[in-house]
């Protein structure tokens, strides 16, 4: 026999297999490509920008870093004793008070403010957070890497 029917629909549907999966893994080659492309291109720009940042980064940018720093750390340290002396120093404090939220949400919850008046020198936890958790860090880290 020289023609088998059975031989030649397997051929053909092993040929056509072979195609469809070269052809799913030719296009997943191509996206990966251009993937490595986007990924390099957005690189060197992440690089120039740092680079572009790292030549502006002058004297002018450590004059007002250290200004910064000095100004955090006179609010938390100096400014407390200083204004000590001072009696009438009138500040507005702000209070707010979550009410509501009960019955699984059903009631819903809303934020009354009100405001207080008080005598003296006022220093939320807000500032001497972020200045204890950020800025000295980040001062520190930044000499540091510099050494």
């Amino acid at each position: 026999m020289i023609f088998d029917a059975t031989s030649a629909i397997g051929s053909a549907g092993a040929g056509f297999a072979a195609a469809i999966i070269s052809q799913v893994l030719k296009a997943k080659m191509e996206r990966d490509a251009q993937m490595l492309d986007m990924i390099r291109q957005r690189v060197e720009i992440a690089d120039a920008s740092a680079d572009k940042a790292a030549a502006r980064d002058g004297d002018a940018g450590k004059w007002f870093r250290r200004m910064i720093y000095f100004g955090c750390a006179f609010t938390i340290i100096v400014a407390p004793f200083l204004f000590a002396f001072f009696d009438g120093i009138p500040v507005q404090v702000e209070q707010r008070e979550v009410m509501g939220g009960w019955l699984f949400g059903l009631i819903p919850q809303w934020t009354s403010t009100t405001f207080h008046m008080v005598q003296g020198f006022y220093l939320p936890d807000s500032i001497q957070r972020a200045f204890i958790s950020y800025l000295i860090p980040f001062y520190l880290g930044r000499g540091a890497g510099k050494a």
